[in-house]
């Protein structure tokens, strides 16, 4: 059993990002939990970065991000999964519509009502609830990616939740600005950009 000290000692200076700041409440649950991750029982003395409080649990990078997180099938970056319909947008591909055989086009979708699909198998769902989804935007995120990235491996996305911001991005709701360090540059690949997002193809 570690005392007090030692896991105070542990924030200050043992995590990767540390010092690290501990509220009283959570240095008590730290101690109720015997240090260890709730889900995996890994000790605070073998993580590499300080663990998180959520909804009473303690646990470790790798489990908060299996309960709380998914990975964004367009961008591949981390999202919090939603916690209600109307957190949840989905992107359906070209390929997944052929593959679904529903009469429903490619393209963002809003959740509106849980459940919206029936099974989920390799490329995406097996069967959609086309009246508890609505459509955002019509579009070929495939094609679209292909444009934007030629030179990436081709990754198809079939029918996925996906984060807000790419669905901002894709349909034209997020700016596309010139940030780039190299202006000229940046000059070309916005307008190739805005042309893509625009034509949705």
């Amino acid at each position: 059993m570690h005392t007090k000290e030692e896991i105070l000692a542990r924030y200050k200076t043992g995590f990767s990002s540390s010092p690290h700041q501990i509220s009283n409440e959570d240095l008590e649950l730290v101690i109720k939990s015997e240090c260890n991750c709730w889900s995996c029982g890994k000790s605070i003395f073998e993580m590499d970065d300080f663990p998180t409080v959520r909804d009473g649990d303690l646990l470790c990078e790798d489990c908060e991000r299996e309960k709380y997180y998914l990975t964004c099938d367009i961008c591949e970056n981390y999202f919090e999964k939603a916690l209600s319909p109307g957190e949840e947008i989905i992107i359906i591909s070209k390929e997944a519509v052929e593959e679904i055989g529903e009469d429903i086009k490619p393209g963002f979708y809003q959740v509106l009502k849980w459940p919206y699909f029936l099974g989920a198998t390799g490329f995406g769902f097996e069967m959609l609830f086309k009246e508890n989804i609505s459509l955002i935007k019509e579009l070929d995120i495939n094609s679209m990616k292909d444009k934007l990235y030629p030179h990436n491996a081709p990754h198809r996305i079939m029918a996925e939740e996906c984060c807000h911001e790419c669905a901002a991005r894709y349909t034209g709701k997020t700016k596309i600005i010139n940030n780039y360090w190299d202006k000229e540059y940046g000059k070309m690949r916005v307008k190739l950009e805005r042309k893509v997002i625009k034509e949705g193809k």
